[in-house]
């Protein structure tokens, strides 16, 4: 073995691994661990969208905002 490969043999380790982890991130990558507050599990909470207008909603608010005079009708 050359001086050159004895020089350049102990990086070799860090690139394969680099190149593993992006080949194969499953098994080579970074572990991730995720965790709540204080180590503990993760809470979920559900978070409901707002229900969505109806026509008929819709068009009775808007019927609404059209009776209404103008200058009210701005000051919102």
């Amino acid at each position: 073995m050359n001086n050159h490969m004895a020089v350049q043999r102990p990086g070799c380790g860090s690139t394969l691994v680099s190149l593993l982890s992006k080949l194969l991130p499953h098994r080579y990558g970074d572990k991730v661990e995720l965790t709540g507050a204080g180590g503990g599990p993760i809470q979920h909470q559900r978070i409901d969208a707002p229900a969505k207008e109806t026509r008929e909603e819709w068009l009775a608010r808007r019927q609404l905002a059209s009776d209404q005079p103008a200058d009210r009708r701005l000051a919102h």
